[in-house]
């Protein structure tokens, strides 16, 4: 009876650890579900265009991205254009909205937070290669879905959790921490409405909120573009552009508030 019972619990515990899993299997299935490491890697550059919901309405908006690290984007309300740009060491911006046109470079750390809120298609391919750490926190229920919940850890003290569908392997919500105004704040950051393009998963829904403001950033896609040429001069710092820490830059810094008051069913996995 005892060898019997013995017998029992060693097939109960090789059973339960050759189904457990680790950081690495979830990462892989989630790369997988994305698209695959070969067609990721092939992944030159992106355009996405559609709409974001800000404090003057809806505003048309380009965001581009281009390997490694570069990002841009363009929006555009009452006949204005606004520009928020990272080239790969500095940020820098263009917010007409409190009445000045020209260029101003970020601070250091409001650049580095914006470098850090994207990675080039997405925040965990190439984590261990960038020198993140990550950590498998176990499974959460978010709105009746159950999500793996991932913590990253960077090099440059960068914290955020990630939550993966425990059936699709896709992303559906970061916690992390931005800079802004100078200040460190919480953030959240919903996708949904997956679809194909080019053979990867792409969101096509970003829904963004900050602890301590009551509005959240809805962007909407309506197209994605994949390995289009874009000049490395699109994300390069504008000649001229004022210092991060002048009273013009301060300004610009302030004249700016995203809206809040939209709903997306941020759930919703859509497959062609």
């Amino acid at each position: 009876m005892i060898r019997r019972l013995s017998a029992v619990l060693c097939g109960l515990v090789l059973t339960a650890s050759a189904h457990a899993q680790t950081v690495d299997d979830i990462v892989a299935k989630h790369i997988e579900a994305l698209g695959g490491a070969e067609a990721i890697a092939k992944v030159q550059t992106i355009r996405v265009t559609g709409s974001m919901s800000m404090g003057m309405g809806d505003a048309p908006v380009v965001v581009e991205f281009k390997r490694p690290d570069k990002q841009r984007t363009d929006f555009f309300v009452m006949g204005m254009s606004g520009t928020r740009a990272y080239d790969g060491a500095h940020g820098w911006q263009v917010m007409p909205f409190g009445g000045n046109t020209s260029a101003e470079l970020m601070p250091d750390a409001e650049a580095r937070s914006m470098a850090s809120q994207l990675p080039f298609l997405d925040p965990l391919v190439g984590a261990k290669a960038r020198g993140d750490s990550l950590v498998l926190l176990g499974k959460a229920k978010v709105d009746g879905t159950e999500m793996w919940r991932i913590k990253l850890l960077g090099p440059n003290k960068r914290t955020a959790v990630y939550y993966l569908d425990t059936e699709t392997f896709l992303l559906m919500k970061e916690e992390s921490k931005r800079v802004m105004r100078g200040q460190e704040v919480d953030a959240e950051t919903v996708f949904g409405d997956y679809k194909e393009i080019q053979g990867l998963m792409v969101p096509f829904t970003r829904t963004s909120s900050m602890a301590g403001m009551d509005r959240r950033q809805v962007m909407s896609c309506d197209k994605v573009e994949v390995n289009i040429p874009i000049d490395d001069a699109r994300f390069a710092v504008p000649a001229g552009a004022a210092p991060a820490d002048s009273s013009r830059a301060r300004r610009m810094r302030g004249s700016f508030v995203p809206k809040s008051d939209q709903k997306v069913d941020s759930m919703k996995v859509r497959r062609p």
